[in-house]
């Protein structure tokens, strides 16, 4: 499972969409787990 800062989706959201597309993503804020991020597709 990847993990992004809040900051790199607002700077990066290609990246970290395409890291969605193949694995669950969680987003860090202040180093601690907030949300996470699946794809629907697959």
């Amino acid at each position: 499972m990847r993990s992004f800062t809040t900051a790199d989706l607002n700077k990066q959201v290609g990246t970290v969409t395409d890291a969605a597309r193949r694995e669950p993503v969680v987003f860090t804020h202040h180093r601690k787990s907030r949300y996470m991020l699946i794809s629907i597709t697959g």
